[in-house]
């Protein structure tokens, strides 16, 4: 190939990573402008689901008090926003209580929404509150719900750590996910936009819907039967022992960015387990939640971690299933929260209600 050969070919081949980069610059600001428009002129917030609230809020400074964990914390047996837990709790300690639980969230995901909670700036002291389901006590696996993966990746756009060789494919996509989204609202918060994209067709409804509704275990409608057949299923096929190690990884990384966690042992239907099983394996399953709760909070306790009991607090009526806490349970449940604010400013009171 003659040297006159080569120079015309460089030309070329410049011109054409020009003309991509301008494509992709030219496509980043329209992104950019659109997700800017639409944040800022744009309803947005009236569309959202309250219960992936953690997936889209932008500012998490704004808040003293939090709630972490899965579908105990959702309230999704409620049938107006006024009744969730963290509008209660609110009420009861006259300022907004985030909801930062996410419905159907594993154990790595747990853990996931205290270190995005570690990014948030410091307006003071921050409490979390991070619910313990009992069932988790004897079962290993996945939740109820099952595992909600897509949660993986909308967790990874609002989160990536710093890479630290040696370092796994996962983190290294996850990084790259929260780099290049994080300039973009409409990519880093894709429930912001895929809320407006449904709403496009209707107004989405996030209470009083389906089987989310206030709703009493005894109602005969099978639902809650066949979940507590799901779980004797999953404890049944169990082959590893439970284990609430992260548990105390969730708290590490709260400590860590002093933030106070305060962990929720939640409640527990004894009727419910009494009418499926009889009076006496009945009672049987539940002595072993009550040994297992023993044991776990005098872990935790060992750790200096505040812990609120509530295994036992709430009557069969304010259960929607085993577990699960309808309208009548979540009010229980935010006044045993509260309380505890009351307690733990008592120094000579231990930073546990039982």
């Amino acid at each position: 190939m003659s040297s006159s050969q080569a120079g015309a070919r460089a030309p070329v081949s410049s011109r054409f990573f020009i003309r991509v980069g301008l494509f992709v610059s030219i496509c980043a600001a329209l992104v950019w402008s659109l997700g800017e428009l639409v944040r800022c002129f744009v309803p947005w917030l009236a569309l959202q689901d309250p219960r992936r609230r953690l997936l889209w809020e932008e500012d998490l400074s704004r808040w003293r008090i939090f709630l972490l964990g899965d579908s105990a914390f959702c309230s999704n047996f409620v049938d107006r926003p006024e009744e969730t837990l963290w509008a209660r709790l609110s009420k009861l300690q006259n300022e907004e209580v985030f909801p930062g639980a996410l419905n159907g969230a594993t154990e790595e995901q747990v853990i996931e929404q205290a270190r995005l909670l570690t990014r948030a700036g410091s307006i003071g002291s921050r409490v979390v509150f991070l619910d313990v389901v009992a069932t988790k006590f004897l079962r290993f696996g996945q939740p109820l719900e099952g595992s909600n993966a897509v949660y993986d990746k909308a967790l990874a756009r609002r989160f990536a750590g710093k890479l630290r060789l040696p370092c796994s494919l996962d983190e290294v996509e996850a990084w790259l996910l929260y780099n290049c989204t994080k300039p973009f609202f409409l990519l880093r918060c894709r429930d912001a936009t895929e809320a407006l994209v449904k709403a496009a067709g209707h107004r989405p409804r996030y209470f009083h819907d389906g089987a989310n509704r206030d709703r009493v275990w005894r109602d005969g409608s099978g639902f809650a039967r066949e979940r507590f057949e799901r779980f004797l299923e999953s404890r049944n096929n169990s082959r590893t022992a439970p284990t609430l190690d992260w548990v105390l990884r969730a708290c590490a990384v709260l400590r860590g960015a002093g933030i106070r966690p305060v962990v929720v042992i939640y409640p527990l239907n004894r009727a419910l387990i009494q009418d499926y099983l009889g009076t006496v394996d009945g009672e049987k399953l539940y002595g072993q939640f009550a040994r297992a709760r023993q044991a776990e909070m005098a872990k935790l306790r060992g750790r200096g971690i505040d812990t609120v009991d509530l295994l036992d607090r709430v009557p069969s009526e304010g259960f929607a299933d085993l577990v699960h806490t309808n309208v009548r349970g979540d009010e229980i449940v935010a006044q045993e929260l509260h309380s505890w604010f009351g307690l733990a400013g008592r120094s000579d009171h231990p930073p546990t209600i039982k």
